[in-house]
């Protein structure tokens, strides 16, 4: 097993994950976040690896990816990682895919704990020679960490959007736009986190913008 990349799309671990999710996609098309992790708990060979071992790619970190994907419109992409025997079986077929918030609540604590560990065994390896969380490059180790912290961030963010259950089909836009739009709905939800800045004396103005939406306002002083 190897990679050669950051991502788990770009691992064989992270493809025989993605070739697993894609075998237990119901032929209604209507995916259930809790139904596709315990397909993958009950197989032997996809099932979440023990993070304390410090593995670089597992099959949630890949489920992660696919969330994220689909939540940013690239549903189709997912179709070229594999063959799809119809469409009743690729992602692209997906007519729902709901998410319930105990089972993003499994993915985050597992990603957050998959980080931690890694980290952790880095801190200890680099005492006897080892570095860089087992990649060559230190960039890919860094780069790793980041996109980590990503997914995590995302989870967090379905999170805060999320209620019992949601359907992220209605979430679904592309790309920024799709993330944009979490961003302000967190911030409809538990108020702005406003950060002021740019003040004119003359006018007795100043901006405040929110430090995650981004939205800006101007206060009259």
């Amino acid at each position: 097993m190897g990679c050669w990349g950051i991502t788990a799309f770009e691992s064989d671990e992270g493809l025989d994950a993605l070739g697993c999710i894609r075998k237990y996609l119901p032929k209604d098309g209507k995916v259930k976040l809790e139904d596709i992790i315990d397909s993958l708990k009950k197989d032997s060979w996809n099932h979440p690896q023990d993070i304390k071992e410090g593995y670089t790619h597992t099959s949630p970190m890949m489920l992660a990816e696919v969330m994220v994907k689909f939540l940013d419109g690239e549903t189709a992409e997912l179709d070229f990682y594999g063959l799809c025997e119809s469409k009743s079986v690729c992602f692209s077929g997906i007519s729902s895919f709901t998410a319930d918030k105990q089972s993003i609540q499994y993915l985050q604590k597992y990603l957050s704990e998959h980080l931690k560990y890694k980290r952790q065994m880095d801190d200890f390896g680099e005492k006897y020679g080892e570095k860089w969380g087992g990649f060559v490059k230190e960039l890919d180790w860094i780069e790793w960490q980041g996109h980590m912290e990503f997914l995590i961030h995302r989870m967090n963010l379905l999170l805060a959007a999320t209620e019992t259950s949601g359907e992220l089909l209605d979430m679904q836009y592309s790309g920024e736009e799709n993330l944009q739009k979490q961003l302000a709905a967190v911030c409809e939800k538990e108020g702005h986190l406003w950060q002021e800045g740019n003040a004119d004396p003359e006018s007795g103005t100043s901006d405040l913008e929110c430090k995650r939406c981004c939205e800006t306002i101007t206060l009259k002083w």
